[in-house]
């Protein structure tokens, strides 16, 4: 097995030491480390970094806020996609994608890599889950189901689902109305939510405002 170690965002706080405790200057140097195993059953990426659609377009999804206290360095060319593809590796390839945790520096580029199975830690999936569901709470959804295990979770809207996903499309977010898990496709105030949402900033602005 072949291992190589990328850096796939790179981060410059002001700082200096404090940061990162070898600094000589004014800024920090940080790295989202990541790792690229060569397999003999195809690639494995531990951890992905910033994905490209963030380094393009970050505030979409992106903090503004952690990305200025942090400094980050928003470079296409840094990203694993791009990496994958100068080492002479197609992104197809990666086979896993193992995340050490789901910080957007560590699980941004998981977009990039759709064909690859996903392994996070159990702890890592329930403290999601748990953010997401309360988000949902304080914008105003009732939790209809939240199982203790699994990636979704269903809330009440209030309001017919199908007419939120058309809203959330037009804004680059989808969504999954309750209609589309029902044998009858009756309209529905129910929506499916993925645990994940709490991670996608702009995903979750929309839905609070669908609730107002």
């Amino acid at each position: 097995m072949r291992v190589h170690h990328l850096d796939c965002a790179t981060m410059c706080p002001v700082g200096g030491r404090l940061y990162d405790g070898c600094s000589h200057g004014v800024f920090g140097r940080l790295v989202s480390h990541c790792l690229l195993l060569e397999t003999s059953r195809g690639l494995v990426l531990v951890d992905t970094g910033i994905g490209l659609r963030d380094t393009l377009d970050p505030y979409p999804r992106l903090s503004r806020l952690y990305v200025d206290l942090l400094n980050v360095q928003l470079d296409p060319e840094r990203t694993a996609v791009r990496q994958l593809r100068r080492l002479g590796f197609d992104p197809r390839d990666v086979r896993h994608v193992v995340l050490t945790h789901l910080d957007f520096d560590h699980a941004g580029g998981l977009e990039d890599f759709p064909q690859a199975a996903v392994h996070v830690l159990r702890r890592e999936l329930d403290a999601a889950r748990d953010r997401t569901a309360r988000a949902l709470e304080r914008a105003g959804a009732r939790l209809v189901l939240q199982p203790e295990a699994g990636i979704f979770l269903w809330a009440d809207f209030g309001r017919d689902t199908n007419v939120i996903a058309a809203e959330a499309s037009e804004q680059g977010v989808l969504c999954a109305p309750g209609s589309l898990f029902s044998p009858t496709q009756l309209p529905s105030t129910l929506m499916r939510v993925s645990a994940a949402s709490c991670l996608n900033p702009a995903a979750m602005r929309f839905l609070a405002e669908s609730l107002r």
